[in-house]
């Protein structure tokens, strides 16, 4: 049980009771909260809910860059939705991949009040309930390459599953080493 003391209410009237709860796991919860009414009795509350698992959908399922020469650039729009209620934070894990880039046009990764930033690779997009955000996912090779792998994703910090389709293929693209395709869940 936990206690609140409200030590300033009005006579005869209500006082609004306000409680945040910040969830680190998925998980039901149920506790008491005892509220003390002055010269009263105590009055115990039951507070329980569950916490849903995050969800931000993506309108595309394969990112394909074929073709694309060394020095030269070639990107892909695409809108992320998050449908819940509560926030979402999506990170996506570049930093094997250093020819890519994510960008959010009319939005700077470094200046955003919103909180989206990158280090190491590492893009951080956040996302409030309801929002829908459009991005670009640039690829600028430095050197021959072929890359196949699924996009890395986590959302509130949960490896997001991703659909058996959901890759970005370079395929078509010239490389000097038949091995050299990386396929990452």
């Amino acid at each position: 049980s936990s206690g609140i003391n409200a030590e300033y209410g009005p006579v005869g009237g209500m006082v609004n009771l306000e409680l945040s709860f910040f969830a680190v796991e998925i998980e039901k919860f149920d506790f008491k909260i005892d509220v003390k009414i002055r010269k009263g009795k105590r009055q115990t509350l039951r507070v329980g809910g569950s916490v849903e698992p995050p969800l931000v959908e993506c309108d595309l399922d394969t990112f394909a860059f074929s073709g694309v020469h060394v020095g030269s650039t070639m990107s892909h729009n695409f809108h992320l939705v998050n449908p819940m209620a509560s926030e979402a934070e999506v990170v996506y894990n570049l930093s094997k991949y250093r020819d890519f880039r994510l960008e959010i046009p009319h939005r700077n990764f470094a200046d955003d009040s919103r909180k989206n930033y990158v280090e190491d690779n590492y893009y951080h997009v956040y996302m409030s309930p309801s929002e829908k955000v459009n991005l670009k996912l640039v690829f600028s090779p430095q050197q021959v390459a072929s890359y196949d792998f699924n996009l890395p994703v986590l959302i509130n910090d949960m490896l997001a599953p991703p659909p058996p389709t959901r890759k970005i293929s370079t395929a078509g693209s010239r490389t000097s080493n038949p091995d050299q395709s990386l396929v990452m869940s």
